[in-house]
């Protein structure tokens, strides 16, 4: 099952990870010497980079379930794979205003107190009793 298979490579990153930050920290904080604990900042920062490059080259042949991937359509499909993640719930996709198939706005109002107010009114639409996927084009 590769949902199980994520978990489990997710988990093990994040022991590893808190295993390996603070060591690295520790052992380059004396790196500069005039400047204590510079060098855990640069090594940490390296650290964080680290995954960006590694997603950069990451593919997969797997269909995510698009409408039309070459097209640019990110809509899901209804029989999208995404949607067996939520058995016992209702899942609904939600699309952040201005892109895909939301309501076209002005783009004055791509502002984060925008979308932070949007994001409150689907708070208040009982998220809780839902899975969101949140779809950004």
């Amino acid at each position: 099952n590769d949902s199980s298979r994520a978990i489990s490579i997710l988990l093990l990153a994040t022991i590893l990870s808190a295993l390996i930050g603070p060591n690295v920290a520790n052992f380059t904080k004396n790196i500069i010497s005039d400047h204590l604990y510079t060098g855990s900042y640069i090594s940490l920062s390296v650290l964080t980079i680290i995954p960006v490059f590694l997603l950069i080259f990451y593919r997969t042949d797997k269909d995510p379930g698009f409408v039309d991937y070459k097209n640019e359509n990110f809509n899901l499909k209804p029989d999208s794979k995404v949607f067996d993640l939520a058995k016992e719930r209702k899942v609904y996709c939600y699309t952040q205003i201005g892109s895909g198939k939301s309501s076209v706005i002005d783009k004055k109002l791509w502002t984060i107190k925008t979308f932070v107010e949007e994001l409150d009114i689907l708070i208040k639409f009982q998220m809780d009793l839902f899975i969101w996927f949140l779809v950004q084009v």
